[in-house]
Protein backbone atom coordinates (compact mmCIF):
# COMPACT_ATOMS: atom_id res chain seq x y z
CA UNK A 1 0.00 0.00 0.00
CA UNK A 2 1.14 3.60 -0.77
CA UNK A 3 1.41 6.29 2.20
CA UNK A 4 0.15 9.25 1.48
CA UNK A 5 3.50 12.02 1.02
CA UNK A 6 3.72 14.23 3.90
CA UNK A 7 5.08 18.36 3.85
CA UNK A 8 6.54 18.94 7.33
CA UNK A 9 3.59 21.24 8.28
CA UNK A 10 1.24 18.71 8.25
CA UNK A 11 3.70 16.52 10.30
CA UNK A 12 4.01 19.03 12.84
CA UNK A 13 -0.05 18.47 13.62
CA UNK A 14 -0.38 14.93 12.65
CA UNK A 15 0.04 11.58 13.82
CA UNK A 16 -1.38 8.08 12.69
CA UNK A 17 -3.40 7.82 16.01
CA UNK A 18 -4.16 11.42 17.45
CA UNK A 19 -3.73 12.97 14.05
CA UNK A 20 -3.58 16.32 16.89
CA UNK A 21 -1.55 15.16 18.90
CA UNK A 22 1.93 17.90 18.83
CA UNK A 23 -0.45 20.59 18.30
CA UNK A 24 -2.64 19.59 21.17
CA UNK A 25 0.05 18.31 23.84
CA UNK A 26 1.55 21.81 23.87
CA UNK A 27 -1.52 23.54 24.25
CA UNK A 28 -2.02 21.13 27.53
CA UNK A 29 0.84 21.93 28.10
CA UNK A 30 0.88 25.19 28.09
CA UNK A 31 -2.49 25.95 29.88
CA UNK A 32 -1.65 23.66 32.57
CA UNK A 33 -3.90 20.81 31.59
CA UNK A 34 -0.61 17.97 31.31
CA UNK A 35 -2.58 16.02 33.14
CA UNK A 36 -5.54 15.66 31.59
CA UNK A 37 -3.84 15.10 28.57
CA UNK A 38 -1.87 11.98 29.65
CA UNK A 39 -4.90 11.22 31.61
CA UNK A 40 -5.74 7.03 30.54
CA UNK A 41 -7.41 5.44 33.40
CA UNK A 42 -10.81 4.41 34.42
CA UNK A 43 -12.12 4.45 30.90
CA UNK A 44 -10.92 7.89 29.91
CA UNK A 45 -8.67 8.88 27.42
CA UNK A 46 -7.60 12.58 27.56
CA UNK A 47 -5.72 12.30 24.04
CA UNK A 48 -9.44 11.42 22.69
CA UNK A 49 -10.92 14.09 23.93
CA UNK A 50 -8.55 16.78 23.66
CA UNK A 51 -8.81 15.83 19.93
CA UNK A 52 -12.83 15.30 19.28
CA UNK A 53 -12.66 19.05 21.07
CA UNK A 54 -10.05 20.12 18.72
CA UNK A 55 -12.38 19.25 15.46
CA UNK A 56 -15.74 20.18 17.17
CA UNK A 57 -13.67 23.62 17.64
CA UNK A 58 -13.05 23.94 14.09
CA UNK A 59 -16.41 23.02 12.52
CA UNK A 60 -17.74 25.48 15.26
CA UNK A 61 -15.61 27.71 13.70
CA UNK A 62 -16.04 26.69 9.93
CA UNK A 63 -19.96 27.23 10.27
CA UNK A 64 -19.64 30.37 11.93
CA UNK A 65 -17.70 31.81 8.65
CA UNK A 66 -20.11 29.97 6.66
CA UNK A 67 -23.04 31.59 8.43
CA UNK A 68 -21.41 34.96 8.17
CA UNK A 69 -20.63 35.03 4.46
CA UNK A 70 -24.34 33.01 3.31
CA UNK A 71 -25.74 35.39 1.53
CA UNK A 72 -29.35 36.88 1.91
CA UNK A 73 -32.29 34.93 -0.21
Amino acid sequence: MCEPQQSWTTALFRTPEYPNLPTLQRLAEATGKKNFFNLADFGMNGRYCLDQSWHHSWETLAALLATVKASHR
